[in-house]
C-alpha cells in the first residue's frame, strides 16, 4: 500500500511541477523515475551498511515494489506488439541495448522479489540470509540503470548523431 501511496504522491509532484511548463514524453518521465529508484536503492544500501536494518528492509521492500507495479502498468496500458517491439530490434545498438537491459533488469527484480520474501523486520538472522542477495540485487539494479541511461542517451538525444 506504500508502494501505491509513494507512486500517487510521485506522480502528482511530477505533474504539479512540470506538467503546464515542459511536455515530459515518456522516456524521460520512466528515466527521471529509474533515477530515482536507483538512487532508493544505493540508500538503502548506506542504510544497510549503518546497520539499519529496518530502514534497509523498508526501501528495497518500496523500490522493488514501486518497480513492479509501474512495469506492470506499463504493460497493462500498452501491450508489447509485434509493431512497437520492431523499435527494440530495428538497429543492432537498439537491439544490445534491450538485450543488455533485459539481462540486468529482470535478474535484479528477481533478486530484490526475494530480498522481500526473506525480509522479516524482527529477525536475528536476516542480515546474514540476505547479504548475497542484497549485493547482487545491488549489482545488477546499478548495471541496469547504467544500461538503461546509455539506451537513452542513444535513443533519445543527439549525442551520438
Amino acid at each position: 500500500m506504500l508502494t501505491v501511496i509513494l507512486l500517487i504522491a510521485e506522480a502528482l509532484v511530477v505533474m504539479s511541477v512540470f506538467g503546464g511548463k515542459i511536455s515530459m514524453s515518456f522516456h524521460v518521465i520512466n528515466l527521471f523515475m529509474q533515477t530515482m529508484w536507483t538512487s532508493l536503492i544505493l540508500l538503502s544500501l548506506w542504510f544497510r551498511s549503518r546497520g539499519s536494518y529496518f530502514w534497509h528492509g523498508i526501501t528495497m521492500v518500496v523500490v522493488v515494489g514501486a518497480t513492479i507495479v509501474g512495469f506492470s502498468m506499463v504493460l497493462l496500458s500498452s501491450p508489447p506488439t509485434g509493431g512497437s517491439m520492431q523499435t527494440y530490434f530495428s538497429t543492432p545498438v537498439n537491439l544490445a541495448q534491450f538485450i543488455s537491459h533485459a539481462i540486468l533488469s529482470i535478474p535484479a527484480i528477481i533478486f530484490g522479489v526475494w530480498f522481500i520474501a526473506l525480509w522479516r523486520p524482527t529477525s536475528t538472522i536476516f542480515v546474514a540470509k540476505t547479504e548475497k542477495i542484497t549485493q547482487a540485487a545491488a549489482i545488477l539494479w546499478v548495471l541496469s540503470y547504467v544500461a538503461g541511461v546509455l539506451g537513452y542517451v542513444v535513443g533519445n538525444t543527439h549525442f551520438f548523431g
